[in-house]
């Protein structure tokens, strides 16, 4: 995972990967399976903030699709550390000529109504953009 961070800093993928191996250490080092599982080269903090850094990069980088797929470990995050609510919703979008989209579940847990109100703002804005442009 390292390697892949350092070799490509800014691709999304590997953010989104790293959310997930992120929030496997996280539980871990909780439910005392660490020694059985990983390396001893990151302490539970690092790991947190490196999870945290991933996630937060994901939705400033407005990477709807990885946001939603990576909710399940971020909020597995979210539960082993003991924070954040619960929260779910579907967004149903929009159309201009009844042929609405597939619904889009957001479901998580998120660790403050800020963050949970940037991810739905994200799917509203990916739904609603066909519609505002200048050929809408």
């Amino acid at each position: 995972m390292r390697r892949d961070r350092a070799k490509h800093p800014e691709r999304n993928l590997r953010r989104f990967l790293s959310i997930r191996d992120l929030s496997y250490i996280v539980r871990d080092y909780v439910t005392g399976n660490w020694a059985l599982q990983g390396p001893a080269d990151v302490t539970l903090d690092q790991a947190i903030a490196e999870a945290e850094f991933e996630f937060k990069t994901l939705v400033k980088n407005r990477q709807t699709r990885l946001v939603l797929d990576s909710l399940e470990n971020w909020s597995l995050l979210n539960t082993v550390l003991n924070r954040g609510f619960n929260f779910v919703t579907v967004c149903h979008g929009a159309s201009m000529n009844g042929n609405f989209p597939q619904p889009i579940e957001i479901k998580g847990r998120f660790s403050s109504k800020e963050e949970a109100e940037t991810v739905v703002n994200l799917v509203i804005e990916e739904q609603t953009a066909p519609l505002l442009g200048k050929y809408a």
